[in-house]
């Protein structure tokens, strides 16, 4: 699972060290220190690194894609910028360590790009060098699911081809000149965490697929410095008290825990929720009451997408519900030409476009007061009120301006212009309010809006919405706004836009079938069809003659029928180099075909040929048919022909058809049947969908789990099924009775009341969040995996004599590999601090590794079930040592078998 974690730290040029050390270490290579002479060799270290590159931004020299000339540059412009005597110790850049998801959710490449666009969208528009690297530990540990990338950005630009610009001091945070005493003081920070998770949902978006992030807890934890001793009372009074507040807000009051979860967002994903269970709930039970009892509240409301589906998708609270609707009906009403507004919207393809043209249209000097510059930060609002600064303009934040605090006058009143320099950036919630306090107190409000937003999609809806409907754009419009329209929100008119210079079916892709020389790829989000697809055009591209005849190739039990030209995908990543040449999601056309050796000569999409031994590595398929993230490879002059025949990933496939020549897009009438709907459907699929273009449908398990409480059904029954009568008239009827409510009426039959949710359990230790939540299911399952759970605790704790032994007995029987042997390393894992590394700042925190569980297969939880329930007992009086596997005698005879030193008959006789 995605989870949060971007961590800044600053790197600094010493005596003994400097760049080319610590870059050393992070692409794990050998670097020369010219400085001092020194070669820094961590190539022992490179079981864990599978991608590493230096990323360049525009106008930057090729000399610095070598790690060894980046790395003297950035200590050379430091140590010759001014005094650097023995003793002397300055910053030379900044390193920053992003978590990424394990290989089982995004491939390799996948990460790798979206490592490329976090430092890109750090970098902003300086000439920059940046060095960035993959370390996936599971290549050395088996099922350690930390993967994380490194990012390290100069303290300085390039200039002339040289790292001696002036220092960088901006990009991490914002200082600021106060009034008082004209001293610089840093006193703006950036939101790392929300900006991470943005990215993410953003990206997952894009590549069409329904994964979520972790979400923040609504009490969040901290992490501890290198060499934190964690069996310290205080480390441990913290955990215990972070994750006690967790619990008991899970089991508290459903809207304050949504309203937690939702950090100014206008909706939360429903699987966000379950997330959050399975992180701080360990029995799988009481996650699922949980999660009914919450999206059973009459105060919540859930949406999904489609009219007609059975689970919601998104849920709500119904104060933020009913703000973010009385927003955008002020908005349509500003839309309507016939009625009069005071929200207006200005937006251009730079924020610099967007100031220009406010100033054309917007005469600051009709108003009475000075004009109102509101933004998150000061620093957002900084550009704009340098461009008005000859009316005067008052500086703020959008949260000071909301707040209603005593004795304090109210910075939006009546006639008083109100500008909003950053719309993009501003939440759903935050807006919402100010849309509706200007409307209010007849302010008249400007949202100046960005569209330089060339990765991911705009998270921030309202904004988007307000714009798409209020702000006139540049008739002059070519199809390369497509793409741009699509990315920065403005839904409506890229549809419109893309209905012009595009071919928009609304016909199922079947009927195209016909005509498979029409199109290169087809593209399919759905894995389930990718194969049947894959048959279906191949064998009519052979009938056609577009394709030459298949030749057999692979084992006899598992053939692969392949022709010369054919375009094939990889689905799994080739590490017999690594970092591996061969990704998982790449594209790849097959030149030769070697039948006698069982070998294919491809040539790669990301250039280079490759010859693959089918017998080594055989992990390819057919790519007629393809998914959106394989299909966002493929070169922009191929012909794509896309269905859309899911309604969750329209954005996606929409984004998809604009960035691709001569695609076409083939809508499902069950998603769209004209553009109108199109539009909607489109809306509808962003991650961010605002409340009032989803459909209402509330949870049937949690409708069912409140009626049984005696709350009732709020409303009428959100499913589509009706629920008939009792048959038998005759029957008496029955109702619920408690013990303060009347009593029944005659003739009901009385029952006893459904019980209330029992309170959260006492929590006597603190969970191993370590492992994963099927694991930590699995211990608090039933009464005996709890039993053997604790007696494994008293044996393994800290004092007693016979600990060590224990551990060597259990993990002798049950093996190292295991998730009893996990659990036992974990309760044997000294709590100490490891000795001090100079580079351990640079990698990810300890505690991290909670968020970033390990998975098991079935069977090892099956295992590890029966297992807990055998501890329950005690084995003093038995024989612990665990005896040595010896393989069956069986294994001897086909050995025998196979070199021709027994025949089948001596064997079947020896064997019966």
């Amino acid at each position: 699972m995605a989870i949060i974690y971007l961590g800044v730290s600053f790197t600094h040029v010493e005596r003994d060290a400097g760049a080319p050390g610590f870059l050393g270490y992070l692409g794990r290579s050998r670097v020369l220190d010219t400085r001092l002479a020194r070669h820094f060799d961590f190539s022992n270290l490179d079981g864990d690194l599978v991608h590493s590159e230096i990323i360049r931004t525009d106008e930057v020299s090729e000399w610095f894609c070598e790690i060894e000339h980046f790395a003297n540059c950035v200590d050379e412009a430091e140590v010759y910028w001014g005094n650097f005597g023995a003793d002397s110790r300055r910053q030379n850049g900044v390193a920053v360590v992003v978590a990424l998801p394990p290989d089982s959710e995004i491939t390799l490449a996948e990460c790798a790009e979206f490592i490329k666009r976090i430092a890109l969208l750090i970098a902003g528009k300086r000439r920059l060098a940046i060095h960035a690297a993959i370390h996936d530990p599971a290549r050395m540990r088996p099922r350690d699911r930390n993967r994380h990338g490194h990012v390290f950005f100069p303290r300085r630009e390039i200039h002339l081809d040289e790292i001696s610009g002036p220092a960088i001091r901006d990009m991490f945070a914002h200082p600021l000149q106060l009034k008082t005493g004209g001293k610089t003081a840093t006193i703006e920070g950036n939101r790392w965490p929300e900006f991470h998770q943005r990215q993410l949902l953003g990206y997952f978006a894009e590549l069409g697929i329904d994964l979520v992030v972790d979400p923040i807890a609504p009490f969040p934890g901290r992490h501890w410095p290198v060499g934190t001793k964690f069996d310290d009372p205080r480390v441990q009074h913290t955990r215990a008290r972070t994750t006690r507040l967790n619990i008991e807000a899970i089991h508290g009051d459903a809207v304050r825990l949504i309203d937690k979860l939702l950090r100014g967002r206008s909706a939360i994903r429903v699987a966000e929720l379950q997330r959050l269970m399975d992180r701080f709930v360990d029995n799988e039970n009481e996650r699922s009451l949980h999660l009914e009892t919450i999206l059973s509240h009459c105060d919540l409301e859930s949406f999904a997408v489609l009219p007609t589906a059975t689970y919601p998708r998104v849920v709500t609270t119904a104060p933020v519900r009913s703000t973010i609707e009385q927003a955008c009906r002020l908005v349509d009403r500003a839309a309507d030409k016939s009625q009069i507004s005071t929200i207006r919207a200005v937006t251009a393809q730079s924020h610099e476009a967007a100031i220009d043209c406010f100033k054309s249209i917007v005469d600051t000097a009709e108003h009475d007061n000075p004009p109102l510059v509101l933004g998150n930060n000061h620093s957002d609002c900084r550009q704009l009120a340098q461009a008005i600064k000859a009316a005067k303009p008052q500086v703020g934040t959008i949260k000071a301006a909301l707040a209603e605090l005593p004795n304090t006058q109210s910075l939006i009143v009546k006639n008083r212009l109100v500008i909003v320099p950053r719309a993009e950036s501003i939440h759903d919630q935050t807006l919402a309010r100010l849309i509706a306090t200007a409307d209010a107190r007849s302010a008249p409000l400007v949202l100046v809006h960005d569209q330089s937003k060339q990765t991911g999609i705009a998270s921030h809806r309202l904004a988007a919405y307000a714009v798409d409907r209020l702000a006139a754009l540049n008739p002059a419009q070519s199809e390369d706004d497509v793409e741009r329209y699509l990315r920065c929100g403005l839904i409506a008119r890229s549809i419109e836009l893309m209905a012009q210079h595009r071919k928009i079916e609304f016909d199922p892709a079947e009927r195209f079938f016909d005509k498979s020389t029409s199109f290169d790829f087809l593209v399919c989000n759905d894995p389930r069809l990718l194969e049947g697809l894959n048959d279906q055009i191949r064998t009519l591209r052979i009938r056609s003659g577009e394709l030459g005849t298949s030749i057999q190739l692979g084992h006899p039990l598992k053939p692969i029928q392949l022709s010369h030209d054919e375009w094939i995908v990889f689905t799994r990543d080739d590490y017999s180099s690594c970092p591996p040449v061969i990704r998982r999601g790449e594209l790849a056309q097959v030149l030769n075909i070697d039948s006698q050796k069982n070998q294919i000569t491809v040539s790669l999409f990301s250039g280079g040929n490759a010859t693959i031994d089918l017998k080594l590595f055989a992990h390819f398929r057919p790519a007629h048919a393809l998914l959106i993230r394989e299909a966002r490879n493929v070169d922009r002059r191929h012909r794509l022909l896309i269905d859309i025949n899911d309604v969750h990933h329209v954005w996606a496939a929409t984004l998809l058809a604009a960035q691709a020549q001569g695609s076409v897009l083939a809508v499902n009438p069950q998603v769209a049947t004209n553009i109108s709907s199109l539009i909607l459907a489109t809306a509808a699929s962003l991650p961010g969908a605002l409340p009032h273009q989803l459909t209402l449908r509330r949870d049937p398990n949690a409708e069912l789990a409140g009626i049984l409480r005696g709350e009732g059904p709020v409303g009428p029954l959100s499913s589509s099924q009706v629920i008939e009568p009792m048959p038998d008239p005759q029957a008496p009827e029955i109702g619920f009775v408690r013990k303060a409510e009347s009593p029944a009426p005659a003739g009901t039959v009385e029952i006893e009341a459904f019980p209330e949710p029992k309170p959260p359990r006492e929590i006597g230790h603190l969970p191993i969040a370590t492992l994963h939540e099927s694991v930590r299911a699995i211990v608090d399952s039933n009464v005996h995996t709890r039993r053997g759970m604790d007696r494994l605790r008293r044996r393994l704790r800290r004092g007693e004599p016979e600990r060590d032994v224990n551990a060597r007995h259990i993990l002798g029987l049950c093996g190292d590999d295991s998730p009893l042997g996990a659990i036992v390393n974990m309760l044997m894992k000294s709590q100490t601090p490891a000795p001090a590394d100079e580079m351990a700042e640079l990698d990810l925190p300890t505690e991290i590794e909670q968020l970033s569980p390990q998975a098991w297969n079935e069977w090892d939880l099956y295992r590890l079930k029966i297992e807990f329930a055998t501890l329950q007992w005690n084995f003093t009086s038995w024989e612990m040592t665990p005896v040595e596997f010896k393989p069956p005698v069986r294994d001897s005879w086909r050995r025998l078998f196979k070199n021709g030193e027994m025949s089948q008959d001596e064997i079947r006789t020896l064997s019966m």
